[in-house]
């Protein structure tokens, strides 16, 4: 019959006599639909967009707010989209009307749950409440922060957590302080996080009162976050004298149990922590031995490639000393043939000399004897001819001169001349040894 009836409702060619409308509202407020909703939600969920059309239309009224929202939060996951459009009115709605957030805050949750990324448009005001005074507020708030400590967002309540820790007394409220203890242990629970939640619970557990029916919660919150893998065992350290101090006073048996393995558990885990170093030093070790090992045969094989360049080095020194010694004769050599040419030099220029000599000496007497040679010439004139010029030669290395009469037949000698022309014929005239000296 429900079924039926729905696609009635939602034919876009309804028959003309039927008031949709109203059925809409039947089916939305009737019994028959509420029966349906807890058996087959995601087939109500059809009815969404009406849904969500109803609430935004009604949302002044309490009643059909609470009514709405309780129905959407049944079926709002089978079919999301109607309800994602209508968040930017809800978050404004709680904004304006904060009293109407106990009425939505089961659906709002929902959302969270559903839908991460709304958080940010529903944090704003949800911390309002957190930080205010009014106790519903308070309760219907941490019902939504639960869920976002929970999430990838839960980073953003930080600050809260914070807050907690400085101002622990503001939120011994009996309605909301169970959801407080449990955000702060859901936003802490990562190894990061985790010094922050203890610190903050053990700043809770030295306000609250003995007689508190929640005073063995904060240590046990404790208990557990010290037990997340990854935490750094010191972050308790700061704590011990108090949770030490706190064994010798309580008399609540949970608190002192609870305190007492939190110490065991520091210090066991301190000689856990001491076996692994030292564990962790041997495997050091033995690296270190196995590295020490290949260094020395690393070395080994570079000293034996010392000896060999020391060989080589000591080879090349032999080679070096026998050329030195070569080059040294061969400078020997040198300065020897050096001798010999400087002293070739000073005879060759003694010679020089000589020659110079001997040439000066040889003008010197033909410019004296110039006249008796004119007289002996004249007196060959009519055995020879007059000749054309004379010179004298020097003959073993000047120690004989001889005199060298040139002739020539002149410009009219006849065509049997044996001279003509500028070729002389040349006579060695004997005797002239005399002469010339």
């Amino acid at each position: 019959m429900f079924k039926k009836l729905a696609e009635i409702a939602l034919d876009a060619n309804p028959p003309p006599s039927l008031d949709v409308k109203v059925l809409k509202n039947l089916l939305i407020q009737g019994f028959v639909f509420s029966c349906q909703l807890r058996r087959f939600p995601e087939e109500c969920s059809v009815l969404n967009p009406h849904i969500c059309s109803h609430l935004v239309e009604n949302r002044n009224n309490i009643s059909d707010l609470s009514s709405y929202s309780t129905l959407l939060f049944e079926t709002a996951e089978f079919n999301l989209h109607p309800v994602q459009e209508i968040i930017p009115v809800l978050a404004t709605h709680i904004k304006e009307k904060p009293n109407t957030l106990m009425y939505l805050s089961t659906l709002i949750n929902k959302l969270l749950t559903l839908l991460p990324d709304s958080t940010a448009q529903f944090l704003p005001t949800l911390l309002t409440f957190f930080y205010g005074s009014d106790d519903n507020q308070l309760t219907s708030a941490m019902l939504c922060l639960s869920t976002v400590a929970k999430s990838k967002h839960a980073t953003e309540l930080i600050p809260i957590v914070k807050n907690i820790k400085d101002n622990p007394a503001q939120y011994f409220r009996a309605l909301s302080f169970g959801m407080v203890l449990q955000m702060v242990s859901d936003v802490c629970s990562t190894p990061e996080r985790a010094a922050l939640g203890i610190a903050t619970f053990f700043s809770i557990q030295a306000n609250l009162e003995p007689s508190s029916m929640f005073y063995p919660v904060p240590i046990s919150d404790i208990s557990m976050l010290y037990a997340i893998p990854g935490v750094d065992l010191a972050i308790l350290d700061p704590h011990i004298p108090f949770i030490q101090e706190l064994m010798k006073t309580t008399t609540n048996g949970t608190v002192a149990t609870v305190s007492k393995l939190l110490l065991e558990r520091r210090n066991n885990l301190s000689l856990t922590s001491v076996h692994q170093s030292v564990a962790k030093v041997s495997s050091e070790v033995e690296e270190t031995k196995g590295q020490i090992t290949q260094v020395e045969q690393n070395v080994a094989v570079a000293n034996e490639r010392i000896n060999n360049v020391e060989e080589d080095v000591k080879s090349t020194n032999a080679r070096v000393d026998s050329m030195e010694a070569t080059v040294d004769g061969m400078g020997s050599d040198v300065d020897a043939a050096k001798r010999q040419a400087e002293e070739a030099l000073e005879i060759a220029k003694e010679a020089k000399r000589m020659v110079e000599t001997v040439v000066s000496t040889l003008e010197d007497s033909l410019a004296r004897h110039e006249e008796q040679i004119r007289t002996v010439m004249e007196s060959m004139e009519k055995r020879l001819p007059m000749p054309m010029m004379f010179t004298t030669e020097n003959k073993l290395l000047g120690l004989r001169r001889r005199l060298i009469l040139h002739f020539t037949c002149g410009t009219k000698a006849s065509p049997n001349c044996v001279y003509p022309g500028p070729k002389a014929g040349k006579k060695e005239m004997m005797g002239a040894n005399r002469l010339i000296q």
